[in-house]
């Protein structure tokens, strides 16, 4: 279709939506579902145009032309006064139901209904009405560049373009890269799946390499996967030379087979262990060189398919610089043990609805759960401490807000299985199967969370004594380190608390006394004080926007005050609060007084 057909078209659509009647809202409907009909039509023909600037636009104009004479029937139906089962039963009597269906979504989520039973101010209505509407009939494409970036970090992360691309998501998650590729399939353009899908599974992972000659490939298949290799090519799994006989009664490179292996306890711990849901058997997983740092990736069947299948990619070798060293006699066989138990973990969460919820926004639930798969089937590995030391890491960065974590909040995670019992990690994701969040999951599946989450703030402090792998762990970055030489007003702005994030402040004085503290905030954050003396600690709540404390004798039995700030609240995230601190002149208590005295 060329472009002066294109605007005769919308030339045309819009003078016919012009000329609808205002007042007889039947015509209009019916005058609708002929020309949407026409409209899909032409959008059919639109699909099959090689030029990506025109499609853009076609369905750009088709929508903007649709939402306005959605507005417009909107605004009939309210004038009129009509109900809104009165204009459901116009659609039952018409028989055009198919072709309105995006009319009703749309007038629903216009909350037409609700103005209709509630009477509010039809002026009001009327005037946020356009704001409302947004047509969903056609297909809305994402802009050519951000298509062109899709492709090219397909194909960086397989080795065809600069490396570069794949970088920018190395610290994010290939998976959830391949989860939000798969939600967007329908917004890209025949052209860009078409190049998308020499990728995919039935070609690139048919392990031929790319001079088009067969590579000796093979298939190990296990009780409850079938693992796919090649023992020559760019994707030769290590040592292919090193053979061993399977399960199968075959032999195979004995990387295949540990794999294999590997793969077996993961579901034994996982599904048997957790009673986590499984995924359909046999499992499809593919040997391939992804590249020095990446360990595995899975992703949904199919790249537009079905949101509970999956498959799993392991890298062939682990060969590289950029893994994490860890516990195993071997690294190489620990970075495969802990990619078997961390991929199968991301398997099991597609069966609770990991593809259908909101692009990236599950990101930090879904990798720190997977990674502390890892600890709980493997637990002799200790690979995921190098996610500790990483930017995003709750001991360099507690302030940051649950969505800008990723891998190495895992010891959220951690904290609650050693806390509880690891089958809560379960009962998080069956909490995520019902609302499609990953805070509601969280809400859902601790009764107290106000407490949980400060313990679990407390525990980040004193890691040694909290987690069994705690003096492995990094520093905690603190905030603020105050000596009350002389009374002090500090004002926190910086690093302030995000959601689901923390700030410390650590306090001592070179003048024993009575301590006096004040705490102020425009937002009610929640607060812990860590008493921490020669050889025990404990631990004092506070919560609100305004609160006091006194200990005596500070500086004597207790040596150092810790305030832990945390944010349960998206509404009192990233707010400022000061501090005030004072340590008055006191009388030494007599030798025998083991403890200090708290007020307020």
């Amino acid at each position: 279709m060329r472009v002066s057909q294109y605007f005769i078209i919308l030339l045309t659509l819009f003078l016919f939506f012009n000329t609808l009647s205002a007042q007889n809202i039947s015509d209009d409907l019916y005058n609708f579902s002929r020309v949407y009909r026409q409209t899909l039509a032409a959008i059919d023909t639109l699909k099959q145009n090689e030029d990506c600037n025109v499609r853009h636009e076609v369905q750009t104009d088709l929508s903007a032309i649709m939402e306005s004479q959605i507005v417009k029937i909107c605004r009939t139906i309210v004038e009129n006064d009509q109900t809104f089962s009165e204009f459901q039963e116009y659609i039952s009597t018409h028989q055009v139901g198919d072709f309105l269906k995006p009319i009703l979504e749309n007038l629903k989520s216009a909350v037409l209904n609700s103005y209709l039973t509630d009477r509010p101010s039809k002026v009001k209505y009327l005037n946020n009405l356009q704001t409302n509407i947004k047509f969903k009939g056609i297909p809305k494409f994402l802009p050519r560049e951000e298509q062109k970036l899709l492709l090219l970090t397909v194909r960086s992360i397989y080795g065809d373009a600069d490396r570069c691309y794949c970088r920018e998501i190395r610290q994010g998650s290939i998976t959830g890269f391949f989860l939000e590729l798969s939600k967007s399939w329908n917004m890209l353009y025949p052209e860009v799946q078409k190049d998308i899908l020499k990728y995919s599974r039935d070609n690139l992972y048919s392990l031929r390499n790319r001079s088009g000659g067969t590579e000796e490939t093979g298939e190990y298949k296990t009780a409850h996967f079938t693992v796919h290799y090649t023992k020559t090519g760019k994707d030769a799994v290590a040592n292919p030379e090193l053979l061993a006989v399977g399960i199968d009664g075959i032999r195979h490179p004995e990387f295949v087979i540990n794999t294999g292996a590997f793969l077996e306890k993961a579901f034994q711990e996982e599904t048997c262990t957790l009673c986590l849901k499984a995924p359909r058997f046999p499992y499809q997983v593919y040997l391939k060189d992804l590249g020095d740092g990446e360990y595995g990736a899975t992703k949904v069947d199919d790249v537009s398919g079905k949101p509970t299948e999956s498959y799993i990619e392991i890298d062939n070798d682990f060969k590289g610089s950029r893994y994490f060293q860890n516990d195993d006699c071997v690294r190489e066989t620990g970075s495969l043990k802990v990619t078997a138990a961390h991929e199968f973990m991301h398997a099991c969460q597609f069966m609770y609805g990991l593809a259908k919820g909101p692009a990236g926004a599950t990101n930090c639930l879904s990798e720190s759960t997977s990674t502390w798969a890892e600890d709980f089937v493997f637990d002799e590995v200790n690979d995921y401490l190098g996610f500790l030391k990483c930017d995003d890491s709750p001991f360099k960065a507690p302030y940051l807000e649950i969505t800008s974590r990723s891998y190495s909040f895992v010891v959220f995670p951690l904290f609650l299985s050693e806390k509880f019992n690891p089958t809560i990690i379960r009962t998080l994701w069956e909490n995520y199967q019902k609302s499609l969040d990953q805070v509601q999951a969280i809400k859902a599946t601790l009764s107290d969370l106000s407490a949980t989450y400060g313990d679990y703030s407390v525990a980040l402090y004193l890691k040694k004594e909290k987690f069994r792998d705690g003096l492995r762990y990094p520093d905690l970055t603190i905030q603020k380190k105050i000596n009350i030489s002389r009374p002090v007003n500090e004002v926190i702005n910086t690093n302030t608390p995000g959601y689901f994030g923390q700030n410390y402040v650590e306090i001592e004085t070179s003048m024993p006394g009575a301590l006096n503290l004040k705490f102020s905030s425009s937002s009610a954050y929640q607060s812990r004080l860590i008493l921490i003396g020669d050889s025990t600690s404990r631990v004092v709540e506070r919560s609100g926007s305004s609160w006091e404390f006194n200990l005596e004798y500070f500086g004597g039995t207790v040596k150092k005050a810790v305030l832990v700030t945390y944010c349960l609240e998206p509404a009192n995230a990233c707010t400022e609060f000061s501090l005030e601190a004072s340590c008055a002149e006191q009388t030494p208590p007599l030798a025998n007084t083991s403890n200090s005295a708290i007020s307020g």
